[in-house]
């Protein structure tokens, strides 16, 4: 009867596993070696930190495509959440939430322990069909009902 929820709920499951076993890179690490395959592609990212039993605590979660005019991408997404004066990122929504300045944030998270991982979904806006920003945005709500990041205002 729900076959193609079902089947949705399947494919968010499935890629939600895939950004959870993705490689990580420590927030202080930022930028990386090689962001070839980042720059002008589509996805999704997860920020977190470590807690003292060896999980995991999420902390954000935010997707990006690419844009009105095509030109925006996961790089400059990413980008964005390590500088303090950008507002709806890690930093912005961080420094709400703990009462601190974004700078102040941003240096408690690059002294502690907080990483970054991402999924890229496609570098060619035309690979995922008309629907790609509205699967995106689909799946990065799924994401943030699975994990509830304690930084992303939903």
């Amino acid at each position: 009867m729900f076959i193609e929820q079902s089947n949705r709920i399947s494919a968010y499951k499935s890629k939600l596993c895939e950004l959870l076993s993705a490689p990580r890179l420590k927030y202080s690490k930022w930028p990386p070696v090689d962001t070839s395959a980042i720059r002008g592609s589509v996805g999704v990212y997860h920020f977190y930190e470590l807690d003292d039993d060896g999980g995991f605590v999420s902390a954000y979660v935010g997707k990006a495509g690419f844009g009105n005019k095509g030109t925006w991408d996961l790089y400059s997404r990413l980008k964005q959440h390590f500088q303090p004066s950008q507002k709806n990122t890690l930093l912005g929504n961080a420094s709400d939430v703990l009462n601190i300045t974004s700078a102040q944030a941003k240096l408690q998270f690059t002294s502690g322990s907080m990483y970054l991982q991402w999924l890229t979904l496609t570098a060619d806006p035309t690979d995922m069909g008309a629907n790609l920003e509205d699967d995106l945005r689909s799946f990065e709500c799924f994401a943030i009902s699975i994990l509830r990041p304690k930084y992303t205002v939903a």
